[in-house]
């Protein structure tokens, strides 16, 4: 996902989108009759898991397995099993919460600071969008990291739940106009909208008491 997201700067019409969907989608139904449960495509190249993974790091509810009746080790670590044993990798889930957690507040905060780009398309267009949001990615990756020897380990959930809220506020920040159609001069109406998503992304990952958890706490516990 990481890799294919700034592209979105440079081919952005409905036609290579909708080409993009239905490869997509042709991989997830070749790979789902392939492979067995969940390894094909769920965990290994859906494009949204690691969007999924920021919403569930303070989930509503858990479950022990979600999709399947009894585990059959298709995948290690998974990220529903909360029963993981021997066979899980966990160093998997130390890199994947690394970059999902700790690098998607620079990375998307980058990614909404370059410009879709018109034909003729250049070099340095192609380049330029893809050293924005990555930098992004590794200087948030850093500011992480160094909380992450500063905090005790048992209060860093708290950091991580906050990076969570800072990545999808600020998604949510920059896209708010697209999704309700609100012009930008609307100043007045665009400031209520951010705020109600500021406040509901506060409560939902800050103040809101749950002892829930899903995949990071397998990252935590190990």
């Amino acid at each position: 996902m990481i890799a294919l997201i700034p592209l979105r700067h440079i081919f952005h019409n409905g036609f290579i989108e909708a080409s993009l969907m239905l490869i997509v989608g042709l991989t997830a139904f070749i790979s789902g009759m392939t492979y067995e449960g969940k390894a094909g495509f769920c965990v290994g190249l859906c494009p949204l898991l690691h969007v999924e993974k920021l919403y569930g790091m303070k989930p509503l509810t858990s479950f022990e397995n979600i999709l399947c009746k009894q585990c059959s080790h298709c995948v290690t670590p998974c990220p529903d099993l909360m029963k993981n044993d021997d066979f899980s990798n966990f160093a998997k889930f130390k890199i994947m919460e690394r970059v999902i957690v700790g690098g998607f507040p620079g990375f998307v905060w980058g990614w909404f600071q370059v410009p879709d780009y018109t034909n003729p398309i250049e070099w340095g267009n192609i380049l330029y969008a893809y050293i924005v949001p990555l930098s992004g990615l590794v200087l948030s990756i850093i500011v992480y990291e160094l909380l992450r020897k500063a905090v005790e380990a048992e209060n860093f959930i708290t950091i991580q739940l906050t990076f969570s809220f800072i990545a999808i506020t600020f998604y949510y920040w920059y896209r708010l106009p697209e999704i309700f159609v609100v012009n930008t001069t609307d100043q007045l109406l665009l400031f209520a909208l951010r705020g109600a998503t500021i406040a509901f992304f506060g409560w939902w990952f800050l103040l809101r008491t749950n002892k829930k958890r899903a995949w990071q706490y397998l990252v935590n516990q190990n």
